[in-house]
């Protein structure tokens, strides 16, 4: 078999969480210029970002606003 599948490789560290918020918050601003308030999308941005959903919620706030 030559792929290799990476399984649960437990908590990501500090660095690496350090990384994927900058990653996401730089996607952000860009995005946010293009598109302005009214059309921004969370699920866009992960995608532009190369993130999961829940990444891009919690590095730009959202997740504190959903009910």
């Amino acid at each position: 078999m030559d792929s290799v599948v990476a399984i649960n490789q437990g908590t990501p560290s500090l660095k690496e969480k350090s990384w994927r918020r900058e990653t996401v918050l730089g996607a952000a601003e860009v995005y946010f210029l293009e598109v302005g308030y009214v059309a921004f999308s969370t699920n866009r941005l992960a995608g532009r970002a190369g993130v999961g959903r829940g990444h891009s919620a919690v590095a730009s706030g959202r997740e504190k606003n959903c009910s």
